[in-house]
């Protein structure tokens, strides 16, 4: 599967760096393999774990084609990090990155994650590039 880097995901990550929620060495050991993982989905068994990989579910209910990364005490401050992924067309397109920090958050952050995976459907958004 090829992977995506959308303008959304990058600005994330740039904040997470910027914010020290995270650091480049998180991002290289961890964070960066996992994603990774992608090319080769659904047969790496981390997709089956759902500490690691979940459907994304907002208030509506499921959202269409959303998936959730998660991962538990990462980086300096320890926090739980979510990376959404819209999954189209044998095409994994990486979202704006959030710490989890309470469920009202996760909630404003999926229906966030909604409305880009709609723009991702009608074809926009911007590519920085591709993993």
């Amino acid at each position: 599967m090829d992977i995506v880097i959308t303008r959304e995901a990058l600005n994330s990550y740039l904040n997470l760096l910027h914010g020290h929620h995270i650091s480049r060495s998180t991002y290289e050991t961890f964070l960066r393999p996992d994603i990774l993982l992608l090319h080769d989905y659904p047969d790496p068994v981390e997709f089956d774990r759902s500490r690691f990989w979940s459907p994304a579910k907002g208030r509506r209910g499921r959202i269409q084609n959303g998936f959730k990364m998660k991962w538990h005490n990462i980086g300096p401050g320890r926090v739980q990090l979510r990376l959404p992924v819209a999954v189209i067309d044998d095409t994994a397109y990486l979202s704006e990155a959030y710490v989890k920090d309470s469920r009202k958050k996760e909630l404003r952050e999926l229906a966030r994650f909604d409305v880009h995976i709609e723009r991702i459907r009608r074809g926009n958004y911007t590519e920085e590039g591709r993993l």
